[in-house]
Protein backbone atom coordinates (compact mmCIF):
# COMPACT_ATOMS: atom_id res chain seq x y z
CA UNK A 1 0.00 0.00 0.00
CA UNK A 2 2.78 2.43 0.77
CA UNK A 3 4.23 1.67 -2.93
CA UNK A 4 0.92 2.64 -4.36
CA UNK A 5 0.50 6.17 -2.31
CA UNK A 6 3.92 6.89 -3.46
CA UNK A 7 3.34 5.87 -7.10
CA UNK A 8 -0.19 7.67 -6.99
CA UNK A 9 -2.51 5.04 -7.15
CA UNK A 10 -4.94 6.07 -5.06
CA UNK A 11 -7.89 4.44 -6.78
CA UNK A 12 -6.68 0.62 -6.29
CA UNK A 13 -5.17 1.38 -2.89
CA UNK A 14 -8.65 2.86 -1.53
CA UNK A 15 -10.12 -0.50 -2.64
CA UNK A 16 -7.47 -2.14 -1.05
CA UNK A 17 -8.25 -0.42 1.99
CA UNK A 18 -11.59 -1.00 2.18
CA UNK A 19 -11.04 -5.11 1.84
CA UNK A 20 -8.57 -4.77 4.91
CA UNK A 21 -10.97 -2.65 7.15
CA UNK A 22 -13.85 -5.22 6.23
CA UNK A 23 -11.26 -7.83 7.02
CA UNK A 24 -10.03 -6.35 10.57
CA UNK A 25 -13.55 -5.25 11.30
CA UNK A 26 -14.64 -9.62 11.01
CA UNK A 27 -11.33 -9.81 13.03
CA UNK A 28 -12.78 -7.65 15.84
CA UNK A 29 -16.35 -9.46 15.65
CA UNK A 30 -14.68 -12.66 15.57
CA UNK A 31 -12.35 -11.71 19.01
CA UNK A 32 -15.54 -10.10 20.84
CA UNK A 33 -17.65 -13.22 19.70
CA UNK A 34 -14.27 -15.55 21.55
CA UNK A 35 -13.90 -12.70 24.79
CA UNK A 36 -17.96 -13.16 25.50
CA UNK A 37 -17.66 -17.02 25.43
CA UNK A 38 -16.14 -19.13 28.40
CA UNK A 39 -14.21 -21.30 26.03
CA UNK A 40 -11.29 -19.31 26.09
CA UNK A 41 -8.32 -19.67 29.00
CA UNK A 42 -7.48 -15.80 30.74
CA UNK A 43 -3.92 -16.27 29.27
CA UNK A 44 -5.73 -15.82 25.89
CA UNK A 45 -8.42 -13.67 26.94
CA UNK A 46 -5.78 -11.24 28.17
CA UNK A 47 -3.59 -11.59 24.62
CA UNK A 48 -7.37 -11.16 22.51
CA UNK A 49 -8.21 -7.66 24.41
CA UNK A 50 -4.96 -6.41 23.29
CA UNK A 51 -5.05 -7.84 20.32
CA UNK A 52 -8.66 -6.14 19.89
CA UNK A 53 -7.09 -2.67 21.05
CA UNK A 54 -4.36 -2.82 18.33
CA UNK A 55 -6.93 -3.67 15.35
CA UNK A 56 -8.74 -0.81 16.26
CA UNK A 57 -6.18 1.31 16.13
CA UNK A 58 -5.08 -0.02 12.95
CA UNK A 59 -8.76 0.42 11.76
CA UNK A 60 -9.00 4.15 12.76
CA UNK A 61 -5.47 4.86 10.88
CA UNK A 62 -6.81 2.93 7.61
CA UNK A 63 -10.19 5.14 7.98
CA UNK A 64 -8.20 7.87 7.80
CA UNK A 65 -5.64 6.91 5.32
CA UNK A 66 -2.60 7.65 7.54
CA UNK A 67 -0.52 4.26 5.90
CA UNK A 68 3.10 4.11 7.41
CA UNK A 69 5.44 1.75 9.47
CA UNK A 70 3.91 2.40 12.25
CA UNK A 71 0.58 0.59 10.95
CA UNK A 72 2.51 -2.41 9.28
CA UNK A 73 4.86 -3.12 12.59
CA UNK A 74 0.96 -3.48 14.24
CA UNK A 75 -0.21 -5.49 11.43
CA UNK A 76 2.84 -7.70 12.86
CA UNK A 77 2.34 -7.75 16.32
CA UNK A 78 -1.51 -8.25 15.85
CA UNK A 79 -0.12 -11.85 13.61
CA UNK A 80 2.21 -12.79 16.29
CA UNK A 81 -0.27 -11.94 19.40
CA UNK A 82 -2.69 -13.95 17.59
CA UNK A 83 -0.25 -17.16 16.84
CA UNK A 84 0.12 -16.81 20.77
CA UNK A 85 -3.07 -16.87 22.14
CA UNK A 86 -3.41 -19.83 19.42
CA UNK A 87 -0.58 -21.42 21.34
CA UNK A 88 -1.40 -20.76 25.30
CA UNK A 89 -5.02 -21.89 23.67
CA UNK A 90 -3.57 -24.91 22.46
CA UNK A 91 -1.67 -25.49 25.56
CA UNK A 92 -4.50 -25.14 27.60
CA UNK A 93 -6.47 -27.88 25.71
CA UNK A 94 -3.70 -30.33 26.73
CA UNK A 95 -4.01 -29.69 30.38
CA UNK A 96 -7.61 -29.99 30.24
CA UNK A 97 -7.50 -33.70 28.95
CA UNK A 98 -5.38 -34.71 32.18
CA UNK A 99 -8.00 -37.27 33.65
CA UNK A 100 -7.55 -38.97 37.76
CA UNK A 101 -8.13 -42.25 38.34
CA UNK A 102 -9.33 -43.81 41.07
CA UNK A 103 -7.52 -46.00 43.40
CA UNK A 104 -8.61 -49.48 43.49
CA UNK A 105 -9.58 -51.12 46.88
CA UNK A 106 -7.03 -54.24 47.46
CA UNK A 107 -8.70 -56.71 50.14
CA UNK A 108 -6.33 -58.98 51.73
CA UNK A 109 -7.11 -62.60 51.07
CA UNK A 110 -5.82 -63.89 54.71
CA UNK A 111 -5.99 -61.21 57.23
CA UNK A 112 -4.62 -63.04 60.05
CA UNK A 113 -1.39 -64.29 57.97
CA UNK A 114 -1.12 -59.72 57.58
CA UNK A 115 -2.02 -59.44 61.62
CA UNK A 116 0.15 -62.78 62.57
CA UNK A 117 3.32 -60.76 60.28
CA UNK A 118 2.86 -57.79 62.28
CA UNK A 119 2.86 -58.78 65.49
CA UNK A 120 6.20 -61.26 64.91
CA UNK A 121 7.81 -57.52 63.06
CA UNK A 122 7.25 -55.55 65.60
CA UNK A 123 8.49 -58.51 68.51
CA UNK A 124 11.57 -58.42 66.46
CA UNK A 125 12.33 -54.65 66.06
CA UNK A 126 11.81 -54.85 69.96
CA UNK A 127 14.59 -57.44 70.14
CA UNK A 128 16.72 -55.21 68.04
CA UNK A 129 16.45 -52.25 70.09
CA UNK A 130 16.79 -54.46 73.41
CA UNK A 131 20.23 -56.06 72.03
CA UNK A 132 21.22 -52.68 70.21
CA UNK A 133 23.01 -51.04 73.73
CA UNK A 134 24.61 -54.25 74.16
CA UNK A 135 26.26 -54.06 71.04
CA UNK A 136 26.87 -50.25 71.40
CA UNK A 137 28.75 -50.60 74.59
CA UNK A 138 30.93 -53.13 73.09
CA UNK A 139 31.72 -51.21 70.14
CA UNK A 140 32.70 -47.75 72.22
CA UNK A 141 34.93 -50.58 74.47
CA UNK A 142 36.31 -51.28 71.06
CA UNK A 143 37.21 -47.48 69.93
CA UNK A 144 38.70 -46.70 73.16
CA UNK A 145 41.02 -49.66 73.05
CA UNK A 146 41.86 -48.65 69.50
CA UNK A 147 42.62 -44.97 70.25
CA UNK A 148 44.40 -46.01 73.88
CA UNK A 149 46.67 -48.07 71.21
CA UNK A 150 46.80 -45.30 69.01
CA UNK A 151 48.22 -42.58 71.10
CA UNK A 152 50.61 -45.55 72.54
Amino acid sequence: MIDQMKSGDLGKMSKNIGQTIAQQEIMQQMIREMLNGSSVGSQAKNQLKAIEQLLEQSRRDLINKNINNELINRQNLILSKLLDAEKSEVERDVEDKRESKTAIDVKKANPEGYFEYKSKTKYENELLKRNNNQLRSFYDQKYNSFINRIKD
